[in-house]
């Protein structure tokens, strides 16, 4: 029997406490999931950039076919507008060579809503910069004619001045006279004029 009747009867709760987590465990715990969730995000962000490479590389392409085409209507000249810019010269394939609006819209260049034919051509609605003004099919196959954005302004006295690559700083597709598209990672491609958007 038990000595004290007043003293109250073991219960469970008496029993040993389980340790809880302490706040250093916590902040662990946080640090090392945020960590993780790092590392998948860079390992994701790469295959899916060069899947957005791809599909640039297929826009340049077309534009490539495009400017093909023309030259054969035009006695082998690359388009060029009277002002020889490239928003002007780029309109003229539009309409009459099947490109549509989409494929002047490099899928990395974030910001760049595909133009229409109620909207003019600014630089709102082009990811690519083009060089062939006042070439003909007669030039170097390893021409450059077009590039993902502006390549600077290469024929003034800071050619590197204003280099923006839609891939960020890792480079850009090129456009070539023969009509193969390539990877560089050359700070400002050598077009033929600086007159980009």
């Amino acid at each position: 029997m038990n000595e004290n009747p007043d003293a109250p009867e073991p219960t469970e709760s008496a029993a040993p406490k389980k340790p809880k987590f302490t706040l250093t465990q916590l902040l662990v715990l946080i640090a090392v999931v945020s960590v993780l969730l790092a590392m998948l995000t860079t390992a994701a962000y790469k295959p899916r950039e060069k899947a957005l490479r791809s599909s640039c590389l297929g826009n340049l392409k077309q534009i490539g076919l495009s400017i093909r085409l023309y030259s054969g209507d035009n006695k082998e000249r690359f388009p060029t507008d009277a002002l020889g810019t490239t928003l002007g010269s780029f309109a003229l394939l539009t309409n009459n060579f099947q490109t549509s609006y989409m494929k002047w819209v490099c899928p990395s260049d974030r910001g760049i809503t595909p133009g229409a034919t109620n909207r003019p051509w600014t630089r709102k609605n082009l990811s690519y910069a083009y060089g062939g003004f006042g070439l003909t099919e007669s030039v170097q196959p390893d021409t450059p004619l077009a590039c993902d954005r502006t390549s600077g302004d290469v024929t003034g006295a800071t050619p590197y001045v204003n280099n923006k690559w839609t891939h960020k700083s890792e480079g850009g597709n090129v456009l070539y006279a023969d009509g193969h598209v390539g990877w560089t990672k050359e700070l400002a491609v050598p077009m033929y004029r600086g007159k980009n958007p």
